[in-house]
């Protein structure tokens, strides 16, 4: 089950994720936020520093084990909480890599689908980008 808490709405504090987690999501959970390096990133607030350190000790714990990952468009992280982190670096596909996994598709299931036209097709691969 995929389940989602905003923090975007108004008075939403940004350190009652730690709360959230770890109150609220079952052991073994993982956890995604979305765009959370604007919190942990270049000079952060220390109480949410702080916080997500005091946290992750206890995500580890095998009795309320929980994983946490940080979606980020950039890499910038406060230098204190670089041991916490485990980054994995990676780049979108390109247009002819796209355009292969599109056509695969559309071969796989020709019996089924068709192209209405080749401008079709390629505001498909266009939107795929």
């Amino acid at each position: 089950m995929t389940t989602g808490w905003d923090l975007s709405g108004e008075g939403d504090d940004p350190d009652d994720v730690f709360d959230y987690i770890d109150k609220r999501q079952a052991h073994n959970s993982v956890s995604i936020l979305c765009n959370y390096h604007s919190y942990v990133g270049e000079n952060p607030n220390p109480v949410t520093v702080q916080r997500f350190m005091d946290s992750y000790h206890t995500w580890k714990a095998l009795e309320t084990h929980r994983t946490v990952i940080i979606l980020s468009p950039m890499f910038k992280l406060a230098p204190e909480l670089e041991r916490f982190f485990q980054t994995l670096t990676y780049s979108l596909p390109n247009v002819d890599q796209i355009t292969s996994i599109v056509d695969s598709f559309a071969d796989n299931y020709k019996d089924l689908f068709t192209w209405d036209s080749e401008k079709h097709r390629d505001r498909v691969i266009a939107n795929a980008s």
